[in-house]
């Protein structure tokens, strides 16, 4: 039972959710099966208290006492409770967009032909529309269907009256615009990661229209224009006009939205240092305390762990020490508790190594126990290079034995597998190298130069140019 769809559900709810749908499942409006509700409480008792999952019979018991278990009985149940709780789920979403709740109010007086109830609900629908301050496509959809419903209640009484129209029809022009370009950027994203290939469509005739109308002075739509053409050409201007944009105008949308826009932003960043242009190391580090700001890349309040490392590295990049320690121990409470003090451990040794104080990161990296197998990968890369920038010779050796018989042992797939015995090749060629020889030195970085995947190719070309 453990793995049944009402359990997979409960799993995810949290505190507020199960006082929610107590009250919820306790309304005779919803729910007039009596069983039903001490289902529930049976079930509240064993997720948040005894934490526990109850397997068939015990839940039988618990309903029906010694009666002879009937499974059909108790599926038919657990398929009611579930409807039940996903009817919650989507009242309670359905509440929280509070102008698509106005609306549906105002239709169900306009329904019953409360004139005063109707027209007062729409015109408290247009200022919570007005009042979110968003002008996504979502906005201008709300707009349109409000205008257009005012439309029919005006022309009821005045066949000939031309009120809203030309609004109505600017609303549905942006709002459409906006969709289109916000799906063409997705349909790029995808494309650039996965080698995928989409056809636009309109795209090329609606890029014209938005010259031709002037419309770039909407901030939401010149978002995204930059956004298109920063992912289809390399002209720097477009990512710059992108960016400014973005954390001028952020505010214009919701919050997943404008997280999918930081991303966008940042992944940009990220490809063009992968093909060594280091100077984005600046321009991404200005897009993570952006969105750091307005909390965009933050989820259900949790920062991914990915991100947490990737702004250390930018940071370290751009030699913004004091800041990025800062960032360490605040953003340290917004990881998710099974990797908060491994990924805060190994950035504070990536801070000092940094920072050059190799004392304070042997430490954290001898003594932690790195349980996720890239980050223990990462962790052993960093006691390599100090262990060689301490030339500490011995224990470079050792490490690197230990190094080689760890990559046999485990199951690395092969493109980490293959990075990492290359730097094991590299390093122990750094070692034996006498820096004396200017064309053993030049022959070294050609085949660091030439061989891929390697990581830490800055590093070791640094240490070839370091002498």
């Amino acid at each position: 039972m453990s793995q049944n769809r009402l359990f997979e559900t409960i799993t995810q709810l949290n505190r507020s959710d199960f006082r929610q749908f107590d009250r919820f499942i306790r309304s005779p409006y919803f729910n007039r099966q009596e069983v039903l509700v001490r289902f529930w409480e049976y079930l509240s008792e064993c997720f948040l208290h005894l934490k526990i999952v109850p397997d068939k019979p015990a839940v039988y018991r618990q309903l029906f006492g010694e009666q002879v278990y009937d499974d059909q009985k108790l599926r038919l149940l657990t398929s009611d409770l579930y409807q039940l709780l996903g009817d919650y789920l989507a009242f309670d979403a359905f509440q929280k967009e509070k102008t698509n709740f106005q609306y549906h109010r105002a239709k169900g007086f306009q329904e019953r032909n409360l004139t005063e109830h109707f027209e007062r609900t729409m015109q408290k629908c247009l200022q919570l529309n007005q009042k979110s301050g968003l002008t996504n496509d979502d906005f201008y959809r709300q707009n349109y269907q409000l205008k257009l419903e005012l439309y029919h209640f005006q022309a009821k009484s005045d066949p000939g009256t031309d009120v809203y129209l030309q609004e109505i029809t600017d609303q549905i022009d942006l709002s459409y615009l906006l969709s289109k370009l916000r799906q063409a950027c997705l349909l790029l994203s995808h494309q650039a990661v996965y080698q995928g290939s989409f056809d636009l469509g309109l795209l090329p005739e609606l890029l014209a229209y938005i010259h031709q109308r002037d419309l770039l002075k909407v901030p939401s739509i010149a978002v995204y224009y930059y956004c298109y053409h920063t992912l289809t050409s390399d002209q720097a201007e477009d990512f710059q006009q992108f960016k400014r944009l973005l954390i001028q105008h952020g505010t214009c949308f919701p919050h997943p939205e404008l997280r999918e826009l930081y991303l966008q932003a940042i992944n940009y960043c990220i490809r063009q240092i992968n093909e060594e242009h280091t100077h984005y190391f600046h321009e991404v580090i200005d897009l993570y305390k952006a969105g750091l700001n307005t909390e965009s890349l933050l989820v259900g309040g949790l920062l991914s762990r990915f991100t947490y490392h990737n702004i250390v590295v930018a940071g370290l990049h751009t030699e913004a020490f004091n800041w990025v320690e800062d960032f360490i121990h605040t953003y340290r409470v917004n990881l998710d508790k099974r990797y908060r003090e491994s990924s805060f451990s190994f950035n504070l040794a990536r801070l000092a190594y940094g920072r050059k104080r190799y004392d304070e990161a042997l430490p954290l990296l001898q003594k932690a126990n790195y349980r996720d197998l890239l980050l223990n990968l990462a962790a052993k890369t960093l006691l390599l290079k100090i262990y060689y920038e301490l030339d500490e010779q011995d224990l470079l050796q050792a490490h690197l034995d230990a190094l080689r018989t760890f990559l046999r042992r485990k199951s690395v797939m092969g493109y980490h597998r293959e990075n990492y015995q290359n730097l094991i090749l590299f390093t122990r060629k750094l070692v034996s190298l006498n820096f004396y020889d200017k064309q053993a030195i030049t022959r070294l970085k050609q085949e660091i130069q030439e061989t891929d995947p390697l990581t830490e190719r800055e590093w070791l070309l640094e240490q070839l140019n370091g002498r």
